[in-house]
């Protein structure tokens, strides 16, 4: 991987390691205090806590398909540049069987010349 991949694999990282170990608790927390409040009939403060639980894990679904689409960018990237690699060497054999061949031409042509001399 490259020093750019490298860094935004562990940015990634780093990112899933916060939703699984903090993020996703917390709310998990939240979900028995509603629950808790829901018992103790306590609805409207249910209800806001539910909706800020729910705004989080908008949120976390959001911060994922951000990775997500930057993951699929890096893939496509990958296989765009294999392609252009396999391009640039079929290039490059063929510049070189014609250089092979011009050169080959010159020195033919320069030895005949030197023969009619």
């Amino acid at each position: 991987m490259s020093g750019e991949t490298e860094e935004k694999f562990e940015k990634w990282r780093e990112s899933w390691d916060e939703i699984i170990t903090v993020q996703l608790p917390e709310i998990e927390e939240m979900l028995f205090d509603i629950e808790e409040l829901a018992n103790k009939y306590r609805f409207k403060k249910a209800r806001r806590l539910a909706a800020y639980a729910d705004s989080s894990l908008g949120k976390i679904k959001n911060h994922l398909a951000e990775i997500m689409k930057d993951v699929e960018q890096l893939v496509h990237s990958e296989v765009k540049n294999r392609e252009e690699i396999h391009n640039v060497k079929d290039l490059f054999q063929e510049t070189k069987k014609k250089a092979l061949g011009t050169k080959r031409h010159i020195r033919n042509n320069s030895h005949f010349h030197r023969k009619k001399n």
